[in-house]
């Protein structure tokens, strides 16, 4: 009777630890001029500007063109949206360690069947990572919102002593 809500809570409890860890890490240490000149650390590393665009569009690229396998493509699309440059192949087997660690401690935690505990590990795994992707790439749009009126009241600036765009 209670095994279903002791999932429910399993489940939430992990997804909660997983949270914790990453907010942890990479909470206040992640700054965001990192996340947001990733493209100028690429020209600092000494590289063309063209090459630099074409890699990123390259990485951009790969998401989209994996977006359509039928059950990963909204995972697909927030890597895309959060500009992650892992390959799709990477986030995938970023979902399957993570679902092999839940399953792990769902086999030393409780004693249900091992159908039930894989459906929920991959679950897990697939939750985590979307979870993880959705919060990045809101982070990301944040810093785009934030941006925006300082380049349109710089672009309308520029016009109004007659700079051409």
């Amino acid at each position: 009777m209670f095994g279903p809500i002791l999932y429910a809570m399993i489940f939430i409890g992990v997804l909660m630890i997983v949270e914790g860890i990453y907010l942890l890490i990479f909470g206040k240490t992640h700054s965001r001029e990192s996340s947001v000149n990733r493209r100028l650390r690429l020209l600092e590393k000494g590289g063309d500007r063209e090459e630099v665009l074409v890699q990123l569009r390259r990485e951009r690229a790969r998401h989209e063109e994996a977006g359509e396998i039928p059950f990963f493509s909204i995972v697909f699309k927030k890597a895309a949206q959060a500009n992650v440059p892992w390959s799709p192949t990477t986030i995938v087997l970023l979902m399957l360690a993570l679902s092999l660690a839940a399953f792990v401690i769902f086999t030393i935690g409780t004693n249900s069947s091992a159908f039930v505990r894989a459906i929920v590990a991959l679950a897990l795994g697939y939750a985590a990572v979307f979870i993880w992707l959705r919060n990045k790439a809101k982070r990301r749009l944040a810093m785009f919102e934030e941006q925006l009126p300082d380049a349109v009241d710089l672009i309308v600036r520029s016009l109004r002593i007659g700079h051409p765009i």
